[in-house]
């Protein structure tokens, strides 16, 4: 593979790169998620589609863990079970530096079979990794952020991938419009950050998706908004979602550029908008 894998838990990271562990022909689960597609009969031919949607990814890693003699062999089998013991992070770093990753979890195939496939020097374990979240996730956020100018330059175009654009807006009132591009292959959900004081907070993609937040925010409070748990809390960790607007849509953000315009009413210097989103792919190669 042109990428390099590793296996990252609590307190230790196991690098897949042919010295004490090896990947082995037979790895898969890079490729599209197998999906859930429901169709139900209907009275004419065919049938009647209802939904489709990707399930859980699973990963197959035939790996090969070989040591100097039958202690170093344990050492590391023993080393590689602990990592599997919680939620295992599976890395994929490419030759340019960019990562890739997953969050999964063991379901199996740790099973030393004497013989053929171990021995005092060496033992092939056949891992299975499921994902919980299928899409291969970005370790590098990409941000947009509002703050607060008392000058006329408007909207600015950041230079880092990893901020994308920053909004200046007028003390009082704010209101404007920059484009955001998802270079990922599927939806990114996205994540706010509201520093107040606001009286009225509105955010808006071009297709009339958004929401408004309508309770007012003094220069002491934080709202955290995470569109893909659908959670609104302040900074007490308070529930805050029963101070949207009516019929609020947290969105995500689909591949490729949207349109997002943001406004906030009782802003001052202290007044800060971030919006955070993580691309996501779905193969790898």
């Amino acid at each position: 593979m042109g990428i390099q894998l590793s296996l990252i838990g609590v307190n230790d990271t196991i690098q897949l790169d042919n010295t004490d562990y090896t990947l082995m022909v037979g790895t898969k689960g890079f490729g599209i998620p197998s999906p859930l597609l429901r169709i139900d009969p209907s009275a004419s031919n065919g049938g009647t589609f209802r939904y489709a949607k990707r399930d859980i990814r699973e990963i197959d890693l035939p790996i090969h863990i070989a040591g100097d003699d039958r202690d170093m062999t344990e050492t590391l089998l023993r080393r590689l079970a602990n990592i599997l013991r919680d939620k295992v992070r599976l890395q994929a770093t490419y030759p340019d530096g960019s990562v890739w990753y997953l969050d999964t979890y063991y379901a199996g195939g740790g099973e030393t079979v004497f013989g053929s496939t171990a021995n005092d020097y060496f033992a092939d374990w056949d891992l299975i990794l499921r994902a919980p979240q299928p899409f291969w996730q970005s370790d590098e956020p990409f941000q947009v952020s509002i703050i607060q100018d008392t000058t006329t330059r408007g909207l600015l175009a950041g230079s880092s991938p990893k901020s994308l654009a920053f909004l200046r807006i007028k003390t009082s009132q704010a209101f404007g419009t920059v484009t955001v591009t998802n270079n990922g292959d599927v939806d990114a959900p996205a994540k706010w950050v509201i520093n107040g004081p606001s009286t009225l907070l509105s955010i808006q993609k071009s297709d009339g998706t958004g929401f408004t937040y309508t309770t007012s925010m003094s220069s002491s409070d934080i709202l955290y908004i995470d569109c893909e748990a659908g959670t609104v809390i302040d900074q007490n960790g308070l529930n805050k979602y029963g101070g949207l607007g009516s019929a609020p849509k947290l969105f995500s953000l689909p591949p490729g550029d949207s349109t997002l315009t943001i406004s906030v009413s009782g802003a001052s210097s202290a007044t800060k908008v971030r919006g955070m989103f993580m691309p996501r792919r779905e193969v790898l190669h």
